[in-house]
């Protein structure tokens, strides 16, 4: 596709045309592969697991909503752009202006999600894309500016106007502002700077940090206005404690914010980028991670509910009770079996309450604890969507349970001694046109057959938790 220039900043212009039409150049730029990683052996087991972390954090293979997410977020920014930079004589009076009049209401949305559904790790991607930043002279006139596109902010301790203004000057390399009594001055040169410096959009992450408690909502309105006032878009990032505050705020405030929210959900088994995200963990991991994403990836995903942050944790517990158990220099290697036993670890007690409290409420739902309950109702095929990743999930389930409740004692014997591997279960794909999630209904609509010598009623839920646990 021929690049058009469609405002005028040279350069950042054709970049922003060339994200935004070519979805195969987004996905190429945001996707992060590691090589192997090496010197875990020399290092005890604990600092080893610590570099294992920092490694596989740095993996990252977009889905589609991640896509989703950065196409958004630079279809806002240009939209903002063609207006703000109509021509390069518009550019060049406003940057030698004195003063400049900011869009009085910008473009502000929500992006939300669970905890560790990969919020952050999308916005370090986008960022990657956007680096490195490009110069441009408007003229023999004026000083070469570094062209940004957008500006990434995270929450950083105690948010306040003046800590906000002194990560922007250091994001826009500006000094440190000589008069802190004077807000309205330092604001005025920042929001001059973020004009000739071609930011066309604003994220602030982690801002379910902002505050806690009954004056959380204020706090977070407080702080999102403060930053409309650059007249730049402004993409706030937080979990669904964030916009709980806002929601409870008035009603001016929530239609300026979470109108057109965005949520991410967690990564379902049967995403082709779920396997391939894997397959980047078992590459990244050098032989030492033995599973097989084809295969696995419907019991990972059970063991982590499809989060990433599940996933890394999950992993580098597994790695740090394979290596406990192993003799003195032997080989470690974690499998399917080593990740089911760490899931049921006390390391990883938070991420399995979340996991299986979240998976009975898709089932059947009823209280969830607030800050795990999407706050944006959804309502026809989106809120059937991930109702139907945890239905083909819990039928998997069932039929596995049913395959290690036909194995006789020794057989379970030698599993757990290592002397047999345990069964690998892989369901049938559903036949064109087919979808897998009605096989659930019978399992769980069933109703109990009381005659004398009826055949017992499929398990349920219940039954299908106590067995795994037994195991």
């Amino acid at each position: 596709m021929t690049a058009v220039q469609t405002f005028a900043l040279p350069g950042l212009s054709e970049r922003f045309d060339r994200l935004t039409n070519d979805d195969a150049l987004l996905r190429d730029s945001m996707t992060s592969r590691m090589s192997a990683v090496e010197g875990l052996d020399a290092l005890p087991r604990w600092a080893a697991a610590a570099k294992l972390h920092d490694h596989l954090r740095n993996v990252f293979v977009p889905d589609a909503e991640s896509l989703a997410v950065a196409q958004r977020i630079l279809e806002t920014g240009l939209g903002y752009a063609i207006h703000a930079y109509p021509d390069l004589g518009h550019y060049i009076r406003v940057s030698c202006s004195d003063s400049y009049s900011p869009e009085p209401e910008p473009p502000t949305w929500i992006l939300t999600g669970l905890a560790g559904v990969s919020k952050t790790a999308t916005m370090k991607a986008l960022d990657r894309v956007l680096s490195p930043e490009l110069t441009f002279q408007a003229s023999m006139h004026t000083p070469l500016r570094q062209l940004r596109g957008g500006v990434f902010l995270s929450v950083q301790g105690k948010a306040t106007n003046k800590t906000m203004n002194s990560q922007l000057r250091k994001q826009l390399g500006l000094p440190e502002s000589g008069s802190a009594r004077d807000s309205d001055r330092d604001r005025n040169e920042i929001r001059r700077e973020l004009y000739r410096q071609g930011a066309l959009f604003m994220v602030l992450d982690e801002s379910q940090a902002v505050a806690n408690g009954a004056v959380a909502g204020a706090a977070f309105v407080n702080l999102i206005a403060y930053l409309r006032s650059f007249g730049v878009p402004v993409i706030v990032v937080g979990n669904y404690s964030m916009c709980h505050g806002i929601l409870a705020q008035h009603s001016q405030n929530r239609q300026r914010l979470v109108a057109e929210s965005f949520t991410m959900h967690q990564d379902l088994a049967g995403d082709p980028d779920y396997e391939a995200h894997l397959q980047a963990y078992v590459d990244a991991c050098g032989g030492m991670l033995d599973i097989k994403p084809s295969h696995d990836a419907i019991r990972v995903c059970e063991l982590t509910g499809g989060g990433s942050r599940a996933l890394l944790k999950l992993v580098c517990i597994a790695y740090v009770d394979v290596r406990s158990a192993a003799r003195q220099g032997g080989s470690v290697t974690v499998d399917l079996s080593s990740l089911e036993r760490a899931y049921g670890s006390s390391g990883y007690s938070d991420f399995r309450d979340e996991i299986e409290e979240l998976r009975k409420f898709a089932l059947s739902p009823g209280q969830l604890r607030k800050d795990l309950r999407n706050p944006f109702v959804s309502i026809g095929e989106a809120a059937m969507s991930a109702k139907r990743g945890s239905e083909k999930l819990y039928a998997a389930q069932i039929a596995r349970e049913k395959l290690l409740a036909s194995l006789s004692v020794a057989e379970i014997r030698k599993i757990a001694s290592g002397e047999m591997d345990a069964p690998q279960f892989l369901p049938s794909p559903p036949r064109p046109g087919e979808s897998a999630a009605p096989l659930l209904e019978p399992i769980r609509k069933a109703a109990p057959v009381r005659s004398k010598g009826a055949r017992r009623p499929p398990p349920t839920f219940q039954d299908a938790m106590r067995t795994r646990d037994a195991f």
